[in-house]
């Protein structure tokens, strides 16, 4: 019995120094993110994006490709990350009823820049979206460009992609960059062509 009880004191402080590196590796990572972001958010003025344009949906099951039209609004709070909302509503018909149905996604999430002042640079974004008919919300992860045309307007171009489910995180090589994938099958495509208007700094 005495063995008995010393196995079992042991495994319990094995349990507590397990789950207390797990915590301590979790604010570790929280602090190393938070050090990367916090101060760059201080070195440029707050700056917001606001624009639409045309958007080309592309449902993987039942209906047809269709033309339709969005909207968006992005804050800058830092040189390469923004906050972004967009709104889209497009008209597909179906492949055997070839009846028409009005498709209507808002999304909302981050995008990740990889800025240069005054060129073009691309970005990748993911986030959470609501569209009719589906009965769960979807993961977007999107991946595009932006082009300065002006001063303070830009051409913005991006693909989406709309997934039920999130996939376990992996690393690209040679690069040793952690990335997210979908999973359980894409719902839909989407493809955004637009002119987003500078409101606040210079890009």
């Amino acid at each position: 019995m005495p063995i008995n009880w010393k196995s079992a004191r042991l495994n319990n402080i094995q349990k507590q120094v397990f789950f207390s590196l797990q915590k301590g590796q979790c604010i570790l990572w929280g602090l190393l993110f938070l050090s990367s972001v916090l101060p760059s958010s201080f070195q440029t003025a707050t700056q917001f994006e606001l624009g639409g344009g045309a958007v080309l949906l592309m449902p993987r099951e039942t209906f047809n490709k269709g033309w339709g039209y969005g909207a968006n609004v992005g804050w800058n709070f830092s040189p390469g990350y923004e906050i972004h909302l967009s709104v889209g509503n497009v008209q597909v018909r179906a492949k055997e009823t070839n009846s028409l149905k009005v498709v209507q996604s808002v999304v909302a999430g981050v995008e990740i820049s990889f800025r240069r002042r005054g060129q073009a640079h691309g970005f990748t974004s993911i986030g959470l979206g609501s569209v009719s008919g589906e009965d769960n919300t979807l993961f977007v992860f999107g991946a595009g460009i932006k082009i300065p045309i002006q001063p303070k307007w830009l051409m913005r171009i991006e693909l989406r992609d709309y997934h039920p489910e999130i996939g376990i995180p992996f690393v690209s090589f040679p690069k040793s960059q952690a990335a997210i994938q979908g999973s359980g099958g894409s719902r839909y495509l989407e493809l955004r062509l637009g002119l987003s208007l500078i409101l606040k700094g210079n890009r």
